[in-house]
């Protein structure tokens, strides 16, 4: 494929509706590789040829595919439907989990809340002594542990 076939990174990045950011990303990953890549600046250059594929992965991370799950339906159009049929369900769940949360935030907001309020009164404290007689210290406190406390 000759130079002037081949497009800027830019210019398929607007072709596309990819950024440069990610078409770099989707190189790294090599889930989209450009056509040819110059040794020496490490410009990208992509092909026409690689528009609708760019397309078709702009769709389905869209959808929030992971990156490998793309990779398995770009390789195997079979695996297309099991992939899909997988990451349907996974967006069913996030969808309840979502849709639990807008409840809990609607009935707070007709509901109300209430914080509890702050802690009075005595809170139990624990107190480090340093004495000079253990012994001694032990026996002075099993005498009282007898009395009653509240």
């Amino acid at each position: 494929m000759g130079d002037a076939e081949l497009m800027t990174i830019g210019r398929f990045a607007r072709l596309t509706g990819l950024s440069i950011h990610t078409l770099r990303h989707y190189d790294d990953v090599s889930l989209l590789v450009p056509a040819h890549t110059d040794p020496q600046t490490g410009y990208r250059r992509y092909g026409r040829d690689q528009i609708r594929l760019a397309h078709l992965i702009r769709e389905l991370r869209w959808i929030d595919l992971p990156i490998e799950e793309i990779r398995q339906v770009l390789a195997e159009t079979g695996q297309a439907g099991p992939v899909l049929a997988d990451h349907r369900q996974r967006l069913l769940r996030t969808r309840g989990l979502l849709t639990a949360q807008i409840d809990n935030v609607d009935r707070l907001l007709e509901e109300g809340f209430t914080m509890s309020a702050p802690l009075s009164g005595c809170r139990p404290v624990q107190i480090t002594i340093a004495v000079d007689d253990l012994a001694k210290s032990i026996a002075f406190y099993q005498q009282r542990s007898t009395c009653v406390t509240r």
